[in-house]
């Protein structure tokens, strides 16, 4: 349909068009220390182009989130003045209308209802005439706060079309104030992590697979030689890696790669300056937004020290050698299997004894009982490995219920060091380490390390959402039109669009089908997921079935990884598919069976997939 508008405001909507493009790039690409001046300049240039007096922006308060702070607040005209401050109890009714998501316009404080006498007194105080009003809301979440326009000098209409334009500010100004808030609590909480593991001395770091680059702590880069912890890649990692490391070193990595699940490895490091050190890496791969295996996260920890422990007990033969290098470490030891003739005051601790009320030859009962039932299986088949020969030294780690203490987590290393004429153990010797701390350690890491990827996939999906939803109208306000057949249309879309019906949509290229059925998702009850649109002219006729139905690892020639198709990433939302006619005919059965009962196969695999 086209407005009957002259020229001057035609020339006036082209300019609105134009700044608010400008202001969308201008607040998406701002750094956090820049979102308020740049609001403040956006509050300015609205007022001067439309010709407002005021626009006042407000916000939730940190402190206590029922009450809204003014924070941003500009005056266009000189001259003009107001008594007092605003408070957000002056207007008790336009509060509770916003705070319940609905715009407030008011052309007249005549408009306003008997139930706002407390809100047009206050409007009269403070010289408004006429009044428009946005709840801040970010991807149809709780409102953040409040922007509202006021004129001071005499009466003015709001037209729907500038309300339309002016709530895509307002959408513009959400996302800003969002991200600025977020910023410091993301930030916060890897200075957190990164403190904590490097207080463990464990590097933590992530590999994403498309990029082969590195993000990684600073203890994590110095581990690996780096001076920096910015732009490493894969290749600059492995080239410090011993040669005759870095096959196993690819190996793992392409078994977390195939099964998904932890991976552990342990291999040398050369620095610059020629020092070898000793590393053992575990990581597991994570998905993405779209569900893609690609990012490898996990932590580094420098072994060294423990390696040259470990040849150095291999190297003893006697207690006396085994207590000078493992020093603070219970140490007892056993004839012939089963009977203790030395045990240390720290091993008593560890192991929970009684002052001098048990005899030695009832200790090993008195520690068998008290291992954790869980770990007592492993603990049993390890004994019998060790006493009838298949092993010469246990080094294991368990849980162990101590009478005073609790539950503890204990190291434990056996070592036969004699044996009789029927390989049976004559002497053993072993060490005790409490190691509970360090489990906590490594407990808290990992809850760590899961709550910073948790806020990281939060905020790129939010991210990834706002971008997209700033970067284009709205599918019902963009649709424009009065006539018949438009309306029809519009009343057909609201009418299918709360259920779970698939709808066919027909027309020249150009039309707004994509517009269309923007407005049928946004008005569904799948709206606070963003809606994924396939072209499927634009799609190689050979990977068409693999992008939009998935492939497994091997489904053909570079099929390298598993991949999740179009329908899996919009499991729970809306899938738009663009000329559809174009796809190849040996695909509509599939396509047909997917759009009837939702479920369908990755190509190469014959498990079947349901999807929503």
């Amino acid at each position: 349909m086209k407005l009957d508008l002259d020229c001057q405001d035609c020339d006036e909507r082209t300019r609105l068009e134009m700044l608010l493009t400008d202001l969308s790039a201008t607040l998406i690409n701002a750094p956090p220390d820049q979102v308020d001046t740049n609001i403040e300049e956006a509050q300015r240039l609205i007022c001067a182009l439309l010709d407002i007096d005021m626009a006042a922006l407000w916000q939730l308060s940190v402190d206590d989130p029922s009450v809204l702070v003014l924070t941003h607040l500009y005056v266009d005209k000189e001259g003009l003045q107001r008594e007092g401050e605003f408070h957000h109890d002056d207007f008790p009714w336009v509060r509770d209308e916003l705070m319940a998501g609905r715009t407030v316009s008011l052309s007249s404080l005549d408009q306003l209802p008997a139930a706002a006498a407390v809100d047009r007194q206050a409007a009269l105080k403070a010289g408004i005439k006429s009044h428009l009003s946005f709840p801040l809301v970010v991807g149809g979440g709780s409102v953040v706060g409040v922007l509202g326009l006021n004129s001071l000098r005499a009466e003015r209409d709001w037209p729907e079309e500038l309300v339309s334009r002016l709530r895509v500010l307002a959408r513009i100004l959400s996302s800003a104030i969002v991200r600025k808030q977020a910023d410091p609590a993301l930030r916060q909480s890897e200075a957190q992590l990164e403190l904590a593991a490097g207080s463990a001395n464990a590097g933590l770091w992530s590999l994403d697979l498309e990029t082969e680059r590195y993000w990684m702590t600073k203890v994590a880069a110095k581990m690996f030689g780096f001076d920096a912890a910015e732009g490493i890649t894969f290749p600059q990692v492995l080239e410090r890696i011993d040669q005759e490391d870095r096959e196993r070193v690819k190996q793992a990595l392409e078994r977390a790669v195939e099964s998904g699940e932890e991976e552990r490895v342990a291999y040398r490091i050369t620095h610059d300056d020629g020092a070898v050190r000793w590393m053992v890496s575990r990581g597991r791969f994570q998905t993405d937004a779209s569900g893609n295996r690609n990012l490898l996260m996990g932590v580094t920890l420098d072994i060294t020290e423990t390696k040259l422990r470990g040849e150095a007990l291999r190297a003893s033969e006697a207690r006396l050698s085994s207590a000078v290098e493992l020093a603070e470490l219970g140490l007892y030891e056993v004839l012939d299997g089963n009977q203790f003739t030395f045990l240390d005051d720290l091993g008593r601790d560890l192991v929970g004894l009684p002052k001098s009320t048990i005899p030695y030859e009832e200790v090993l009962q008195f520690w068998a009982r008290r291992i954790h039932p869980e770990d007592q299986p492993r603990i049993i088949e390890l004994q019998r490995r060790l006493r009838e020969g298949e092993l010469q030294k246990v080094t294991v780690e368990y849980r162990y219920e101590n009478p005073r203490r609790g539950t503890i987590w204990i190291h434990h290393l056996s070592h036969v060091l004699l044996r009789g004429a029927e390989g049976r153990p004559v002497l053993t010797i072993g060490v005790l380490r409490d190691i509970t701390d360090q489990k906590v350690l490594e407990e808290s890491l990992r809850k760590a390390l899961e709550e910073v990827q948790r806020l990281r996939e939060r905020l790129e999906l939010e991210n990834t959402y706002l971008r997209e939803q700033l970067q284009r109208d709205d599918g019902q306000d963009a649709i424009v039109g009065e006539s018949e057949p438009v309306l029809r249309m519009l009343t057909a879309a609201k009418q299918v669009a709360p259920t779970d019906s698939s709808v066919l949509i027909t027309g020249e290229t150009g039309t707004g089908k994509e517009l269309l059925a923007q407005a049928i998702h946004d008005l569904s009850k799948r709206v606070s997921r963003a809606m994924v649109k396939v072209n499927c002219a634009a799609l190689p006729a050979p990977l068409i079935e693999g992008e939009l139905f998935g492939r497994e690892k091997g489904a053909y020639t570079g099929a390298m990884t598993q991949q999740h198709g179009r329908f899996e990433v919009a499991d729970g939302s809306t899938i738009f598919l663009d000329e559809i006619g174009d796809l190849p005919l040996e695909l509509q059965t599939k396509l047909l069976r997917v759009l009837q009962d939702g479920r369908f196969e990755h190509l190469g695999s014959t498990k079947t997939i349901s999807v929503d």
